[in-house]
């Protein structure tokens, strides 16, 4: 089975659709001068339920029974529990309630013309779309029903922080244009675009749709060609010393929040402060902001719904920062210097943790399993309200300690000061 996160990625990928069709010069920017992307626990964790979901389709069973207790994707190390399996399950009873419904009503067999088709982590290419850019992806499931003339194209998510809608979702609609244009499914059929998403809560519950006519599928699709050609202008045309480029060809907006060159897109730099209504005009004085309470209630809100946008603005600014840093260029304001430091990590056992629990029973004469929680030790912390508790210096612990230092983290050298403060860029922390 071939591991999701192996999975090469086209130009232009279906998850991509959304933000790619709102700005044209994204792909341009990306291609050309997008920092290397690591991989975050999250996606990790979403790959992970993935792996299982396909095990079950390929075998014929059931998330319990998945031969692996963890899997190691992109660097980490992901524990297959319950949640993990739950999620799959969703998927997977889903799909499979699907089938039912079909054959139920159709009264088919597994072969047949009217038989419906499944599959698993299918990948789809586009060819057939005559498109400027390369566009392919692999759908986590396609479900094909001939009585009914419909192709359904069904979309795990395993996230809980971002909730996915069905209505309208750009990465669904490109999915099933791809897949009809392979020939998983004639022309005339209808497309149904699901969202299993079972972590998230949502009014619909965590599997939703939008159904789409043939004609209306058909519409869409010129939209999206449109939108194709529009980015292989914009990667044709780029010049990233031309004011003139971003302004016709990059749009700031929502679909920002997760765009891996937020961090040099001129359109979202301008749209950020803008918003902020930061006064810039010398660089020598210290940035103002308008008092919320000049604001009106109209203002207010459309701070407030941008927040997203300007969170993400000074977050990518910190890691330009770092980065000119890292090439010895200086980042100043007016206030001071910003520099990188050590940034320590969170406090570890020294020399592995399985002989911690016998070396504390020694120090402190408590039974050894004062200093377990089953079966592994406690942290650092727990054992020292342990030690409190029993009216033992906490400090003994230090000894067993390691606080290693886990990279660098950005802080304001301030001009009338020796020690580094930590930066104070979060502008609009307390508006949430």
């Amino acid at each position: 089975m071939e591991a999701h996160s192996e999975r090469e990625h086209s130009i232009w990928s279906p998850s991509s659709s959304g933000p790619n069709m709102e700005c044209a010069g994204r792909i341009a920017l990306i291609e050309h001068v997008a920092p290397k992307r690591s991989s975050s626990f999250a996606a990790a964790w979403g790959t992970a339920a993935h792996e299982v979901a396909e095990w079950c389709f390929k075998n014929n069973g059931e998330p319990e029974s998945f031969p692996f207790s963890a899997l190691d994707i992109d660097g980490f190390k992901i524990p297959i529990d319950d949640e993990v399996r739950e999620t799959a399950g969703e998927f997977v009873s889903y799909v499979r309630q699907r089938l039912r419904e079909y054959r139920d009503e159709i009264k088919c067999g597994e072969d047949g013309e009217a038989s419906p088709s499944f599959f698993s982590e299918r990948k789809y290419y586009g060819g057939k779309l005559g498109l400027p850019l390369p566009v392919a992806g692999t759908a986590d499931g396609t479900l094909v029903f001939p009585a009914w003339e419909l192709v359904e194209v069904i979309d795990l998510k395993g996230g809980e922080g971002v909730v996915v809608e069905a209505a309208g979702n750009r990465q669904a609609r490109t999915y099933g244009t791809l897949a009809k244009s392979d020939g998983v499914a004639p022309a005339h059929y209808s497309l149904q675009n699901t969202i299993v998403q079972p972590r998230a809560p949502h009014t619909e519950g965590s599997v939703r749709s939008e159904r789409l006519t043939a004609d209306e599928q058909n519409a869409w699709a010129r939209e999206f060609k449109a939108a194709v050609v529009r980015a292989k202008r914009a990667l044709d045309e780029f010049d990233p010393t031309s004011a003139e480029w971003a302004q016709r060809h990059l749009k700031a907006g929502k679909h920002c929040k997760f765009c891996p060159v937020a961090g040099v897109c001129r359109a979202q730099a301008d749209k950020a402060l803008a918003i902020a209504q930061t006064r810039f005009e010398d660089l020598d004085r210290p940035a103002s902001l308008p008092s919320p309470a000049a604001l009106s209630p109209a203002e207010i809100g459309y701070v407030l719904s941008n927040e997203a946008l300007l969170t993400q603005f000074l977050k990518d600014c910190k890691a330009r920062a770092a980065e000119l840093i890292n090439k010895g260029e200086r980042v100043a304001s007016p206030d001071g210097e910003f520099k990188l430091f050590p940034k320590k990590g969170n406090r570890t056992w020294i020399g592995g943790k399985e002989n911690i629990p016998a070396l504390l029973a020694m120090e402190t004469g408590l039974p050894r399993d004062a200093f377990l929680s089953a079966p592994a030790p406690l942290t650092p912390a727990a054992v020292e309200k342990t030690l409190k508790r029993k009216k033992i210096a906490a400090d003994i612990v230090s000894a067993y300690i390691d606080r290693p230092v886990t990279g660098k983290e950005l802080a304001l050298v301030v001009n009338r000061a020796e020690e580094p403060a930590k930066a104070t860029i979060e502008l609009f922390a307390d508006l949430g």
